[in-house]
């Protein structure tokens, strides 16, 4: 969404947090070995790779679970290997695109791309929960954010 700097606020942004807790998000950088750039909202995992900052890739599938979500900043789009990023973790709360019409107070789980939620069917990990409703398919909403992926990708 374009934003204008003469609005008299701004608009939420996908990746925008909106409330989060003090040690709610974690510095690090994008993975050397991350190929593709990473997007604000988009899920991400903790790579195990020697450094003195912890270092985010993308997830390999559905099924992995995330780390948490890659957070918006003003300056940039995306986040190539090797760039700064800052990652929303659980008990943040943090604007993110649905995949689908999702249901205020529904659990949620990482669409395919990694970049939109959509209502778990039961069968992925649950990364948080709605705290919008979603109408249909590119809706921005809130999500409290509860990630059970803390440990290191392989």
């Amino acid at each position: 969404m374009t934003q204008s700097p003469n609005q008299f606020s701004q608009t939420p942004e996908k990746g925008d947090l909106d409330l989060k807790y003090p040690g709610g998000v974690i510095s690090g950088i994008v993975a050397s070995t991350q190929s593709a750039a990473l997007v604000p909202g988009q899920a991400v995992r903790i790579a195990d790779v020697a450094g003195s900052l912890p270092q985010f890739i993308s997830l390999a599938a559905e099924a992995t679970e995330a780390t948490g979500f890659a957070v918006r900043n003003i300056k940039d789009a995306e986040y190539a290997a090797g760039d700064r990023l800052e990652v929303a973790i659980a008990g943040s709360v943090q604007f993110m695109e649905a995949a689908a019409a999702i249901a205020r107070g529904a659990r949620v789980e990482v669409e395919a791309t990694g970049d939109k939620v959509r209502t778990s069917a039961g069968t992925n990990p649950i990364v948080g929960w709605a705290l919008d409703k979603a109408a249909a398919d590119g809706d921005i909403i809130r999500v409290y954010i509860q990630t059970p992926g803390e440990t290191p990708a392989a």
